[in-house]
């Protein structure tokens, strides 16, 4: 695993490009859709929806951004 930084440089880059990406999609997402069901997982529970996703990706984007700020910290 290459752990330079010019690895971490590009990391943070292809993080920042997702993450654009994504709030592209999610501004053109329709609400009234919010509540559908997310297609494609095997066996997923009746709640999983478009709202529960999205919701979940937040909190787990604020959950990492905690961890790597506590690592520069201690770094």
């Amino acid at each position: 695993m290459d752990t330079s930084e010019a690895a971490w440089g590009r990391a943070l880059e292809r993080a920042k490009q997702v993450h654009n990406e994504l709030v592209e999609a999610v501004k053109f997402f329709p609400h009234e859709r919010l509540s559908e069901k997310v297609p494609g997982k095997k066996k997923q529970p009746d709640w999983y929806d478009y709202y529960y996703m999205l919701q979940a990706w937040r909190s787990t984007k604020l959950y990492h951004a905690g961890q790597i700020a506590l690592l520069k910290k201690a770094g």
